[in-house]
């Protein structure tokens, strides 16, 4: 994902061991690489053996924007 000007400058801004900016908080951009840093990197568990009826049977799940 492409990173804007803005939120390089805000990164390169931070200051170790003082919290962030408060867009880090409410920014879209950030939450978007939020979530291709944390959840579209690795395999996340989303049911465990009781909620699967049969062997191979695969399900359609959607949580913070991201179907799995």
């Amino acid at each position: 994902m492409k990173v804007s000007a803005d939120v390089r400058a805000m990164i390169e801004r931070r200051k170790k061991d003082y919290t962030l900016e408060a867009p880090f908080y409410t920014s879209d951009e950030i939450f978007a690489l939020d979530l291709d840093a944390i959840f579209r990197q690795h395999w996340i568990q989303v049911a465990v053996e009781p909620d699967v009826p049969e062997p191979a049977t695969t399900s359609r799940w959607k949580s913070v924007r991201i179907p799995f």
